[in-house]
């Protein structure tokens, strides 16, 4: 309508002036105060859908439109899901990942005018499979499902069929363990294995996960589409942390409420060398006798790699990187990359023109080709008699000189002590040097717990045969193999069963604060750590529990 006859008319409200057709187009372009506009969304609901369920962040899922009576289309939009984001221009994305557990997700969505009138909508996200003609008849030929282009085909699980009826038990199949890298760089989430039942051509099901990084701590490690059946792993694995997940896949018929039998799968996190290998100290601090024989080991570097132990990942080698000093000769010493023993290569050792040497060594991860890192190994040349152990003393005849120890000696700490003893003859006579050399025998020592006192925390009402604790002891008797076994030597109120080989302590009856055997809260037991010698020999170590 020409916008003069437009403010002719509005001057005179809804009056009738004119042509009827006048009048026609006055109420056709005008309305009365009986009826104004209301600031509304162009639908109560939006839906938007998308073709998988693991959403992530800064997802655009599509766009709600708004009318504000003619006034600007850009409203103030607030989701009640802080999860999902709306622009000014309608916008919908996600602010953080979103996983659709249940295969949709709604919530509502509040806008205000310009006038400040709050108006709600319904905003739906709905997971929905993009399934072409030829997959239709693909799936109908087998029960292994199409995947994208990108993924490679899945393995298969198939919850085995009964046989006549009967239940089926867990030894009646063997389900293949899966098998995951570590560290695996996505994207996440990533597909891992999918399950199938038999009978899901004939009713809709629904599947789900339990275990440890499913509905139990990690919680969301291991998620699984409820309606395809394919099981996700949702950020990379860390085999030192867990190198296997036990998780139970289950498939139930909608509205029937008939369930396959839970199928129990093992998830393996197979070791990548991704741990170099670990020196024990750094420096290492050694000394050796100047009057030492060429061959002879006086000292040890360690290093350890947490990659799978007995794998390639973690088999070390150790290397002789430099000597300083590198005098008298190059070659000093040895090193034997095996064992990481340092040994006494060439002769010539002088207190006071070299007193100390500095090694660099290495340590490297597959075989001495992998991963790597360096310590420092600093070696002072010393008379003998190092820390005091010995002493010398001249014999009645004044011809003998008899050596006694002055401290215990300790075969662990060091095996062999190696002195260099000098005789003073008299006036005119020069001094003899001779070297001897002690063995230090191996005897059987007791295990030692550690801590010697152990205390843990736990409600009273833990179950039966709940793990209470792993206590164990070490046998400091290192030359020797020996097998250690644990007990009770005082458990008072017989709640506690300990495993004799691992030394796990688990609950064997129902714990009470108000026992008697209860103090101040605590209740205490004494663990005893047996080796088998010849001549076994006991450690005792002390468990506190605080109930």
């Amino acid at each position: 309508m020409p916008n003069s006859i437009y403010r002719s008319m509005a001057r005179f409200r809804c009056s009738v002036f004119g042509p009827t057709l006048l009048l026609l187009r006055v109420f056709t372009y005008m309305s009365c105060e009986d009826s104004p506009c209301q600031p509304a969304f162009t639908s109560d609901s939006f839906n938007f859908k998308v073709e998988r369920t693991h959403l992530q962040k800064g997802r655009i899922l599509g766009k709600v439109s708004f009318s504000d009576c003619g006034g600007p289309q850009r409203a103030l939009f607030l989701s009640e899901d802080s999860r999902f984001k709306v622009d000014p221009d309608g916008t919908v994305s996600l602010k953080r990942a979103v996983i659709l557990y249940d295969g949709h997700k709604s919530f509502s969505l509040h806008a205000w005018s310009s006038k400040g009138e709050k108006v709600t909508a319904t905003v739906t996200v709905t997971h929905e499979l993009r399934q072409s003609h030829h997959k239709h008849q693909r799936e109908e030929d087998s029960i292994t499902p199409e995947q994208p282009k990108s993924t490679p085909a899945l393995p298969v699980l198939v919850f085995p069929k009964s046989s006549k009826g009967l239940r089926r038990r867990k030894r009646d199949w063997i389900i293949p363990p899966i098998n995951f890298p570590e560290n695996d760089r996505g994207p996440f989430p990533k597909y891992m294995v999918q399950f199938r039942s038999i009978s899901d051509k004939e009713v809709q099901l629904q599947y789900s996960i339990t275990g440890p990084g499913a509905d139990q701590p990690p919680v969301g490690l291991f998620t699984i589409d409820r309606t395809t059946g394919v099981l996700y792993v949702t950020q990379p694995l860390d085999r030192e942390t867990t190198d296997k997940y036990r998780l139970f896949a289950h498939a139930v018929a909608v509205g029937h409420g008939i369930a396959e039998d839970p199928m129990e799968i093992l998830l393996n996190v197979i070791d990548q060398n991704d741990n170099s290998p670990e020196f024990t100290q750094d420096p290492f601090l050694g000394s050796v006798p100047e009057a030492s024989p060429k061959g002879f080991e006086f000292m040890k570097v360690t290093a350890i790699d947490k990659d799978e132990p007995g794998s390639v990942n973690s088999d070390i080698r150790y290397k002789l990187v430099s000597q300083d000093p590198q005098k008298p000769s190059m070659n000093m010493f040895f090193l034997n990359p095996l064992t990481g023993g340092i040994q006494l290569n060439s002769d010539g050792l002088d207190r006071e023109h070299f007193p100390k040497y500095t090694l660099i060594i290495e340590a490297a991860d597959m075989e001495g080709h992998g991963l790597s890192s360096t310590c420092k190994a600093i070696i002072t040349i010393i008379e003998g008699n190092n820390g005091g152990f010995f002493k010398v003393s001249t014999g009645p005849s004044k011809r003998e000189g008899i050596i006694t120890t002055a401290k215990a000696l300790d075969f662990e700490e060091k095996s062999q002590h190696i002195l260099s003893i000098t005789v003073q003859s008299g006036a005119g006579v020069p001094n003899l040097t001779a070297t001897v050399i002690v063995h230090v025998e191996d005897v059987n020592e007791a295990p030692v717990f550690s801590p010697a006192e152990l205390m843990v925390v736990k409600p009273q009402s833990i179950t039966d045969d709940s793990d209470l604790i792993l206590y164990t002891a070490t046998d400091p008797d290192t030359g020797r193999k020996q097998a250690i076994r644990y007990t009770t030597s005082s458990d008072p109120a017989g709640w506690l069963n300990v495993n004799n080989e691992t030394g796990l302590i688990k609950l064997k009856s129902p714990m009470d604060r108000e026992s008697p055997f209860v103090k101040d809260g605590k209740y205490k037991a004494l663990i005893q750590a047996i080796d088998d010698d010849e001549v076994p020999r006991t450690g005792t170590g002390t468990l506190v529990i605080e109930l």
